[in-house]
């Protein structure tokens, strides 16, 4: 390859890097801003089918409570075809969003094990996940608690008390206080807007 295709490719290459940024830039403000439902379009409507755009149709997908379509959208990011296992060098906020995905699809057996055998266990959208899913299982029956106990998943939804998915690394949003958990790191509550 010669230095001017060289130089054009990286180019180009900076150029779809940016647009990238452009977009999901704008989706996360339309998705914080109230609006999951118009960040989806924009992301489709740009038709770029990157990983990092995935995550970002995911989060909103979650956002607009469709678990499952976020599970699948997701899924061949963070698993290796034909395999039950995530890949390790998948960014974490990727494996996180895939697992509250699961949760809020009704797997929450799968979004156990997934977590389980995340060796981040301190990343802050890791510890959210498992939040949610402690909360999901205090919110059980008795007779609930002992399916979930007997490897049975109960036929209970999983409703969050907080906007879940991450478009971007949490510890990389600066926040003006550490109320982070279970509370998304994208989204500002009225006080803290102040």
């Amino acid at each position: 390859m010669s230095s001017r295709n060289r130089v054009h490719n990286s180019a180009s290459t900076i150029t779809e890097t940016q647009n990238t940024s452009r977009v999901l830039s704008e989706a996360i403000t339309l998705a914080d801003a109230g609006n999951p439902e118009g960040a989806l379009k924009l992301l489709k409507s740009d038709g770029r089918t990157n990983d990092v755009m995935a995550n970002a149709r995911t989060v909103c997908l979650m956002r607009l409570g469709r678990g499952e379509d976020a599970r699948k959208t997701l899924r061949s990011v963070v698993m290796s075809s034909g395999c039950t296992w995530m890949k390790p060098d998948v960014p974490v906020i990727y494996r996180a969003n895939f697992c509250m995905a699961l949760l809020l699809s009704g797997h929450p057996q799968g979004c156990r094990s997934v977590l389980t055998d995340m060796k981040e266990q301190d990343h802050l959208s890791v510890q959210r996940v498992w939040h949610a899913l402690e909360d999901w299982k205090r919110s059980l029956t008795f007779w609930h608690r002992l399916q979930w106990r007997l490897g049975i998943e109960p036929d209970v939804q999983f409703v969050p008390d907080f906007v879940p998915g991450d478009f971007v690394e949490p510890l990389s949003i600066p926040s003006p206080s550490s109320e982070a958990i279970p509370q998304s790191p994208t989204v500002r509550t009225a006080s803290q807007a102040v």
